[in-house]
């Protein structure tokens, strides 16, 4: 996850928050569906995404 946010970050002044937001939310779920704790993780992904919808409904107001 940290290496796509390096990845990422060099090309953060072009992106929007939203966008770059949504890549580091794709990589956490990739990492999540890996892991063991597979309820923890359902309601993390869960969080991430209604806080992704709300920074997405900021940017476009």
């Amino acid at each position: 996850m940290i290496s796509m946010y390096i990845y990422v970050c060099p090309f953060s002044h072009l992106l929007p928050s939203s966008l770059l937001f949504l890549l580091l939310a794709i990589s956490y779920l990739k990492y999540v569906y890996r892991s063991r704790c597979k309820l923890q993780g359902f309601v993390l992904s869960v969080l991430l995404l209604s806080f992704f919808n709300l920074l997405l409904f900021t940017e476009l107001v």
